[in-house]
Parts: C-alpha cells; sequence; structure tokens
C-alpha cells in the first residue's frame, strides 16, 4: 500500500504542477494582451500579435517546463521538505520553487548580462519569465498545500498495512 500511496501522491504533485503552468500561461497572456498596444512582440514571438504571442508562450515555456518537473523540481522540493524537517515556513517552498526555474532560464539567456536578466522579468518581452515565476510560486504553494494535508492525514488515521 506504500507503494500506492506514493505514487498517488506523484499523481497529484503532477496535477498541481499542470494547474500551476496553466495560472502561469494565463498570467502571461493577460500580460501579452496588457502590453500589445504598446509595442509588438520583438523578442521569441517575432513580431507576432497578443493572441500569437500567448500560445507561442504556452507551447514553447511547455517544452521548456516539462522535462525539468522530474528532475530538477521534485528532488529540490523532497530534499528542502527533508532539511527543513517539514513544510514550515510556507514562503520558502514558493520563493525556492520560483527561483529554480527562473535562475537557469536567465543563466541560459542571459549569461553575458546578468543585469539584463533582472530587467526582463519587468520587460512586456518577457513572456517567459512571467510563465515561469508565477509556475513556480503557484507550485510550490500547492507543494505546501498538499504535504501539510497529507501529512495532517498520517497524524489522524492509524497505520494500516
Amino acid at each position: 500500500m506504500n507503494l500506492m500511496n506514493r505514487i498517488l501522491l506523484l499523481l497529484k504533485l503532477c496535477g498541481i504542477w499542470i494547474t500551476a503552468w496553466i495560472i502561469g500561461c494565463l498570467a502571461s497572456a493577460i500580460q501579452c494582451y496588457a502590453t500589445a498596444k504598446d509595442f509588438i512582440f520583438q523578442g521569441v514571438n517575432h513580431g507576432n500579435h497578443a493572441s500569437e504571442c500567448a500560445i507561442e508562450t504556452a507551447v514553447y515555456s511547455f517544452a521548456i517546463i516539462m522535462p525539468a518537473f522530474p528532475i530538477l523540481y521534485l528532488p529540490v522540493m523532497f530534499g528542502l521538505r527533508w532539511l527543513l524537517g517539514g513544510v514550515k515556513p510556507k514562503v520558502v517552498f514558493s520563493l525556492v520553487s520560483a527561483f529554480l526555474y527562473l535562475i537557469p532560464m536567465g543563466y541560459i539567456y542571459y549569461s553575458r548580462f546578468p543585469d539584463f536578466w533582472l530587467k526582463a522579468l519587468f520587460n512586456p518581452e518577457g513572456e517567459f519569465h512571467v510563465v515561469l515565476l508565477v509556475t513556480g510560486l503557484v507550485f510550490g504553494l500547492g507543494f505546501v498545500w498538499l504535504l501539510s494535508k497529507r501529512a495532517a492525514q498520517q497524524r489522524h488515521a492509524p497505520d494500516r498495512e
């Protein structure tokens, strides 16, 4: 039964991750539509309009984020939980989760000029950064919520083996 609980936990975490990614894409779409009147996107979206920008950002961000979830997110988040002895200070998990993507992405895009990475967070053309930041924050909150709920259930339920 322990293996089934672990598989169920991983499936729930995958659901939280996909939900967080969808919320991140929505935040990016809002940013694309809010800034579309001011300029035409020049970055990855090559002069496209807001609707095309939102769709391309969602597709590219999924391709970038998906492989890193089992490789980067889960080991670091579970390691942080082990290191802190639980999921208390909740804000730490959200911040670590957000920076897990922003720091490597910033290094990949702006390794020569690190100050551009910080400016890109507030640049309207930084739609990938918005997706990554919001996805990380929401996943961190979901991780804390799920594991604290699971710990509360384990305290109140007797072990059945």
